[in-house]
């Protein structure tokens, strides 16, 4: 009975196995698409948003206090360093330039009647020597004309120093005098005037109003100034290429390069930055004219090219799949995020092989592949749906991605 039993066992897995080698056997081959690994160059960029602004800007500011009497330019005039452009109230001013005028030349009178005082009583100590030589005079008398002499030097020497005092004070309010005409500091463009004519400038860094006056910029200086991650900043360098795009117009694409990297995050009105949110701004310098109808602070979107001139080992960006690491799977709802593993499929004999890799920088078609893969492997790209169900070892037929698939 155990023989008969035994014996029908082995039929049964004879032919069991026989229909598995005839399915697998007759089963085709899945039909993928593929690209050759090879070195290419990448076009990697980083990203970030922000507003145009000029480089060259003069905010001016009054530093005396006045009533606004003329404003000699508008907004939009071009104007020249050094040209006047707004006059405040000068009656103070020269009022107290007279008054310190006077002052000078009455230190100058004072010192002249104390340098003809000393010339009296120098001539009096010649006399009262001769007189002492000639027993005339007893020594006491002689002591006190010299004592007169010493006093009108100090006396000529005390009103050259007032004059030196009053000359000073002349100057800082011919300086205050003319703190009043409110020139140009730079060639520009007058881009706004904060005051009119009867208002009253205040000299003061709070921001009240009345602190400021005028501001003038250099639209040749147009830049873009956009916000860029704390994971991205390290790769930007000065003068790498930079494309923007003007929020008003998305299809513009203007040039440029990076012209300063902020070495300090950007604050948004609080105290402290953000622990979990940092970013640093990016200056763009924009090529050529062509910019010139852009006004400060419209918004703007930048790329910024980094890693230029590397040909590293790179496949497309369809080709790089992920899955959970295995010691991840098992973490639970309250675990904390899976960590990501990355994979090509290569095609290799005309099966599959699953190749754990790790990338690097990418562009739009293209990524980087810094370890696992060996430049002319044959990377199946394609398609999408069945690439998600192929296994180690399994067949496939593979054909180059620019070949359409029967």
């Amino acid at each position: 009975m155990n023989r008969r039993l035994v014996t029908g066992g082995i039929v049964i897995m004879v032919l069991a196995g026989s229909m598995v080698a005839a399915l697998w056997g007759g089963r085709k081959p899945v039909e993928v698409q593929y690209e050759i690994a090879e070195n290419r160059p990448l076009r990697a960029s980083v990203l970030g948003s922000g507003t145009f602004d000029f480089r060259d800007t003069a905010a001016l500011s009054p530093e005396v206090i006045g009533l606004v009497r003329q404003v000699l330019v508008k907004e939009g005039d071009h104007v020249q360093i050094g040209q006047l452009v707004m006059v405040l109230d000068q009656e103070t001013q020269k009022a107290e330039v007279q008054q310190r005028e006077s002052m000078v030349r009455q230190r100058a009178l004072d010192i002249e009647q104390q340098a003809e005082l000393l010339d009296i009583r120098q001539t009096q100590e010649r006399r009262s020597t001769e007189l002492v030589a000639k027993r005339l005079v007893d020594q006491a008398s002689h002591d006190q004309v010299r004592h007169e002499v010493a006093l009108a030097r100090l006396r000529l020497k005390a009103s050259r120093e007032q004059l030196k005092q009053s000359m000073a004070a002349l100057v800082q309010v011919r300086e205050s005098l003319a703190k009043t005409l409110i020139r140009a500091p730079i060639s520009g463009v007058v881009t706004s005037i904060a005051l009119k004519v009867g208002e009253t400038a205040v000299p003061s860094s709070t921001g009240i109003a009345g602190s400021s006056l005028m501001t003038i910029a250099d639209v040749g200086t147009m830049a873009a100034t956009i916000k860029v991650d704390e994971m991205d900043v390290s790769r930007i360098r000065q003068g790498q290429q930079a494309q923007v795009f003007a929020g008003s117009d998305s299809r513009r694409v203007l040039s440029g390069r990076v012209q300063e990297i902020a070495l300090a995050p950007m604050r948004t009105g609080l105290e402290s930055t953000s622990a979990h949110q940092r970013s640093y701004a990016v200056q763009i310098a924009l090529d050529g004219h062509a910019h010139a109808d852009l006004r400060t602070g419209m918004s703007c979107r930048a790329e910024v090219f980094v890693d230029v001139g590397r040909t590293p080992v790179a496949v497309p960006v369809q080709a790089l799949l992920s899955e959970q690491a295995d010691g991840a799977r098992h973490r639970g709802a309250a675990g904390k995020a899976a960590q990501q593993r990355y994979y090509l499929l290569v095609e290799s004999g005309g099966a599959v092989v699953r190749r754990h890799v790790e990338s690097g920088v990418s562009d739009d078609s293209h990524v980087e592949i810094v370890s696992g893969l060996a430049r002319g492997d044959r990377v199946i790209t394609g398609p999408a749906k069945t690439m998600r169900h192929l296994r180690d070892n399994q067949r496939v037929r593979a054909v180059p991605a620019m070949l359409e698939l029967p």
